[in-house]
């Protein structure tokens, strides 16, 4: 009786190894409806689930057009057969067809996976579906761990990017308390020159203790008096020459004065 169980089967699938029926399950050209709508119409009159009228129209699955019932019914013809093939048929196109048949019931009895199991226990075809389970959890558990990777790259990103705002966010208020403090000093720098004497002024811009160039004095605090720079020492305005250097502005004419002193004949500057 087995034997007989089997036959429509073995011979469904011998049909579609000689007709070389499509059974790509992600076919995006046909499908395999003929070979999936033929599976379901051969079980059905084995099972004597009774088609719907336009049941064997090839331009939509066959499964739609079943209700939930017959459906169950059409499975189970298919499981019965499915444990009675022989194992002469687990090579070739004949296992690529089975594990096909299988993914196939697996997905349309998903509430009863338990059916197939038990349906197919001590089968060769029931060790087909166990690998395939073992395949899924496999191939599961490795989206999971991508999942996992993805989802902690993502978050050390985040960490990076909080981490890179704290340090911009941290440089800008360094520098921020250090020009800060630069201007403090400025200013106390430049309230000491106010309260010098004009020659007194001039060599304290002169010290090597001083922090800022001597663009950042303002103009009113450079003197302008001719006669006062003839009264500087001759190594105090060398040096006053070397650090105007080329700037401009008030400086100009103070550096020039020291240039015509400097240029002078020494009887001259009495």
């Amino acid at each position: 009786m087995r034997k007989n169980e089997s036959t429509w089967l073995e011979a469904l699938l011998s049909e579609a190894k000689r007709k070389n029926w499509c059974i790509n399950a992600w076919c995006s050209t046909c499908g395999s409806l003929m070979f999936r709508n033929e599976l379901l119409a051969r079980a059905a009159r084995h099972a004597a689930v009774e088609l719907p009228p336009h049941g064997l129209r090839r331009s939509g699955p066959l499964a739609k057009n079943l209700d939930p019932e017959n459906l169950q019914r059409c499975c189970t013809a298919i499981l019965e057969s499915m444990a009675t093939l022989p194992e002469s048929m687990g090579r070739g196109f004949h296992i690529a067809a089975v594990v096909f048949i299988l993914k196939d019931l697996h997905r349309m009895m998903w509430p009863f996976l338990g059916v197939i199991e038990t349906a197919l226990e001590g089968t060769w075809v029931g060790e087909e579906y166990k690998a395939l389970q073992e395949e899924r959890v496999g191939s599961r558990e490795r989206a999971e761990r991508h999942e996992r990777r993805q989802r902690e790259e993502r978050r050390l990103a985040a960490e990076r990017r909080t981490k890179r705002t704290e340090e911009r966010k941290a440089a800008i208020e360094a520098r921020a308390h250090l020009k800060a403090e630069r201007d403090l000093r400025r200013r106390a720098f430049l309230d000491e020159l106010a309260t010098l004497a004009p020659k007194t002024r001039i060599e304290r811009l002169l010290n090597d203790d001083v922090e800022f160039p001597i663009g950042a004095v303002p103009a009113d605090l450079i003197p302008d008096c001719k006669d006062l720079v003839r009264f500087l020492e001759p190594d105090t305005r060398a040096r006053l020459i070397k650090t105007i250097g080329r700037r401009r502005g008030v400086w100009a004419p103070l550096r020039k004065d020291l240039a015509a002193i400097e240029s002078a004949p020494e009887g001259s500057l009495s």
